[in-house]
């Protein structure tokens, strides 16, 4: 069982990440970051977003940490409707650190598209 200030890391987390503010471990140097930063907001429920070489590292850090620990929150959830909502958010954060790191490989920094959370498409920069 994981500790209790891990889960309540990962709720704040998932609470920050799905309102649109995305969490990253402290970056190197900027010079050291390749790409730009940046959000366009289309629609209500849709942006482009660039990131960094540096920010989409963090990023796919935070959607890991997501992932693995709302495993731990399901093994210890007896609730039905809970269990389903934590699978939900582990779906969630393994389908968008998968696109991203296909898109990160180069190192470059990345683009994407995404629409009420998911990342849809993604290329590097």
């Amino acid at each position: 069982m994981k500790t209790p200030a891990r889960l309540a890391c990962t709720f704040a987390a998932l609470g920050m990440m799905s309102s649109g503010i995305a969490l990253s471990a402290p970056a190197a140097s900027a010079s050291s970051c390749h790409g730009v930063s940046d959000r366009e907001q289309v629609a209500a429920s849709e942006a482009h977003v660039w990131a960094d070489s540096c920010a989409v590292d963090g990023l796919i850090d935070d959607y890991r940490l997501v992932s693995q620990t709302t495993g731990d929150v399901t093994s210890i959830l007896k609730n039905p409707i809970g269990t389903v909502t934590t699978q939900a958010y582990g779906w969630w954060a393994d389908w968008n650190a998968s696109k991203l790191e296909d898109c990160a490989a180069a190192g470059t920094g990345v683009k994407w598209w995404e629409a009420n959370g998911i990342i849809g498409s993604c290329e590097a920069q």
